[in-house]
């Protein structure tokens, strides 16, 4: 996503196979809330529309599992938890999501 000249998403997606990798981690710009996306829609959006663009064809991604906001953003995009898992002492929830015909937009 461009968003005055610059990138407003850099995905970092180490693949697991050809067609499916794990999202990392992503950054923001200054890019405008729009009324029907926030600043993490068009982020994660913009994350699937690449690594689709990328053949791949599976995302994964691990989150908190204390941050309910956080596992509802993703369910409500898509995102069926696969698993649990720990990262340090945090407790984690994997999510998973298959990328079916994303634009380049």
């Amino acid at each position: 996503m461009e968003c005055g000249g610059k990138r407003s998403a850099t995905p970092l997606w180490p693949r697991r196979n050809k067609a499916v990798a794990r999202a990392k981690a992503v950054s923001r710009s200054a890019c405008h809330r729009t009324p029907e996306w926030g600043y993490g829609t068009r982020l994660l959006r913009d994350l699937e529309r690449r690594a689709f663009l990328s053949g791949i064809r599976t995302l994964t991604l691990e989150t908190p599992r204390r941050r309910p906001l956080t596992l509802e953003f993703y369910r409500k995009h898509g995102y069926q938890e696969t698993g649990r898992g720990i990262y340090g002492a945090v407790e984690t929830v994997l999510f998973g999501k298959i990328l079916v015909g994303q634009r380049d937009a």
